[in-house]
């Protein structure tokens, strides 16, 4: 099992498509850090001439005495909030909060366990293990290992395009802490988007067990990780609904993992407790499924 995992490992970080995610977020977040110097520099402009800002002292009279009063504009703090560059946990590990990483690693996964097969290594490495029950779990593991390198390699780019627009914006860095009880209901939330990750991995591996094929995988991985899969569920649950009066009161996206995970933690769509339980239900059938196609089909 070790050289198995081991083997796959090496291919994985030799694979050229593993390296694909890092530069889309390089792209993507020097986009985003380009349009927002480019606000500011505008901010700065014409656009904000003649705007008062801050605490005005005044005299008023109040029966015949004059006393002093403060008014405090809510402009000043308004722009002094958006002339800072706000980092936060959530800003860090966005992108295992909605389809992001799970989109690159469902398209990767499949060109990896693909290139196994074209290049017939897939039979002297079933050839090789005492058990295929190795196979599916060893590109399970690739795919958690895929997952965390792509949240870690994101965290770091994004600390560090939040720096680069704060050098070349001359705003100030601010980390947003957390509400009081929000970290708790956040890391609760980040574990059952690891679940959901995980669920999703072992979705995918089955599929290429019981396909081998990269055109069909691709295709699939697409549809699961973007969403289009529940949505055809949905409705294939309202036409039931509507021709056949069935499942009136049956709430689909309850049951949908992708559809909680993206929603966010403090969304009434959100049920952290019975995405565990399905999280998990999936993740032991479709790991068992993955397990018995590979023991019982021809390797080709």
């Amino acid at each position: 099992m070790i050289r198995v995992i081991k083997t796959d490992l090496f291919r994985l970080f030799k694979s050229k498509s593993f390296y694909v995610f890092p530069l889309f977020v390089i792209l993507f977040l020097f986009l985003q850090s380009v349009l927002s110097v480019s606000s500011v520099q505008s901010e700065n402009g014409e656009d904000n001439e003649g705007v008062n800002v801050g605490i005005y002292k005044a005299d008023q009279e109040n029966d015949g005495e004059r006393i002093n009063a403060e008014i405090k504009s809510d402009t000043g703090e308004a722009v002094k909030e958006e002339l800072n560059v706000k980092m936060s946990i959530p800003g860090f590990l966005g992108s295992l909060t909605d389809e992001l990483v799970l989109f690159f690693v469902g398209i990767i996964l499949v060109i990896f366990c693909t290139a196994e097969t074209r290049a017939g290594f897939i039979k002297n490495a079933a050839g090789a293990v005492p058990d295929r029950a190795y196979i599916p779990l060893s590109k399970v593991l690739v795919g958690i290992v895929m997952m965390i390198m792509y949240v870690i390699e994101y965290a770091v780019l994004y600390g560090l395009i939040q720096v680069l627009v704060s050098v070349f914006s001359g705003k100030s860095i601010e980390f947003v802490h957390f509400k009081q009880g929000e970290a708790g209901e956040f890391f609760s939330y980040l574990f059952v988007c690891v679940l959901i990750h995980i669920a999703m991995i072992v979705i995918i591996v089955m599929v290429h067990e019981l396909t081998y094929s990269r055109a069909l995988g691709i295709v699939f991985a697409f549809a699961l990780t973007s969403g289009l899969v529940e949505k055809f569920l949905e409705g294939g649950v309202y036409l039931l609904r509507h021709f056949f009066g069935i499942l009136q009161n049956f709430d689909i996206a309850k049951y949908e993992l992708l559809t909680n995970m993206c929603s966010g933690y403090d969304s009434e769509a959100y049920h952290g407790q019975l995405m565990v339980v399905m999280s998990v239900i999936y993740i032991a059938i479709f790991m068992f499924l993955a397990i018995f196609i590979s023991r019982k089909k021809e390797i080709r």
